[in-house]
């Protein structure tokens, strides 16, 4: 799961598909590595509003609880009745997916969002192609 966050954040830094504060010239340019963006204070104040903000994979489908500073920064894996409630099904295809991820007026995608309970925390869910896994879709919320 982690190999999978990584590339994702390889891909997101790589097309520059994050929130960043160009117009200011008090922040540092879009940093060039995973590790330099993490490295920089700069993240932290506003965040990338993206996966990059996410800097490790937990295996407890737990909720976060805010007290805790370790849930800031982590993705979880989604309930299997989460999955279910808001996919149809545990094992989602990558196109039930991403209709729940992006059409922002479906009841699904605010099902979605709901699952996502503090800020600066994300979840996963595999996706399927029938037994198979092809995938990892992954959805949270960053920045201020």
């Amino acid at each position: 799961m982690a190999g999978s966050l990584r590339e994702l954040q390889e891909k997101v830094l790589g097309d520059g598909d994050y929130y960043w504060w160009d117009d200011f010239e008090e922040y540092a340019p879009r940093p060039g590595s995973l590790e330099a963006l993490w490295a920089g204070e700069d993240r932290w104040e506003a965040g990338t509003h993206s996966i990059l903000d996410m800097d490790r994979v937990v295996t407890s489908a737990d909720r976060p609880d805010w007290r805790d500073g370790a849930a800031y920064g982590a993705v979880r894996p989604v309930t299997r009745d989460a999955a279910v409630r808001v996919f149809g099904t545990a094992r989602p295809s990558r196109a039930r997916f991403e209709a729940a991820a992006d059409d922002y007026a479906s009841p699904r995608h605010a099902e979605l969002t709901a699952e996502v309970t503090m800020r600066w925390t994300g979840l996963y869910v595999l996706l399927y192609d029938g037994d198979t896994v092809t995938g990892v879709g992954f959805w949270g919320f960053s920045g201020d």
